[in-house]
């Protein structure tokens, strides 16, 4: 799914003067886009975009969160660790909008604790390098380094693990918050 056509449907999507049937095809071709698997790195081009509507980049940063939600291992390990760099240099950019920070803080997390719930020894070091690309956003910007860093403890939980993965996840976040 190319960014130009998320682009286009995203418009028709929110714009006041699409008739409802026409707004309703983009929300199921949105919907459908956000399912698949190439649809990763134009959902990105948009949230880095200065030239999208706040409401488009907010939709890919959203869309990008609910993918690393159901992500099980499909994008792989060394696309992930590269996604979530790019999600925390995108964070850092002075013209993102707060409420799409918000969305890409919680997506770069949510990706950081998959690959580090995904690797049981914690050698993907996605968690440490997910803490220090946080504590590096606060320096650019406290409030969006600090939403990365609550990103970070808040999705522990959501995390798709039994308890006792659950558990080690969360030991492994203390041991780094205290390392880091």
């Amino acid at each position: 799914m190319a960014a130009h056509e998320l682009r286009a449907a995203c418009g028709a999507l929110y714009s006041p003067s699409s008739p409802t049937n026409t707004r309703q095809q983009a929300m199921t071709f949105l919907a459908a886009a956000a399912e698949q698997d190439g649809s990763w790195a134009s959902c990105l081009e948009l949230v880095q975009s200065t030239q999208d509507a706040t409401e488009t980049r907010y939709w890919a940063a959203n869309a990008l969160f609910a993918k690393a939600r159901r992500d099980r291992g499909g994008l792989g390990a060394e696309p992930r660790l590269q996604l979530i760099q790019a999600l925390a240099t995108a964070l850092g950019a002075p013209t993102m909008p707060p409420s799409v920070a918000e969305r890409v803080a919680v997506a770069a997390a949510t990706l950081a604790l998959r690959a580090e719930s995904e690797d049981a020894s914690g050698a993907s070091g996605a968690l440490e390098g997910a803490t220090r690309l946080a504590l590096d956003a606060c320096q650019r910007d406290a409030a969006r380094g600090l939403a990365f860093l609550r990103a970070l403890a808040d999705e522990v939980p959501a995390a798709d693990l039994g308890p006792p993965a659950r558990r080690e996840l969360e030991a492994r976040a203390k041991r780094v918050a205290r390392d880091v």
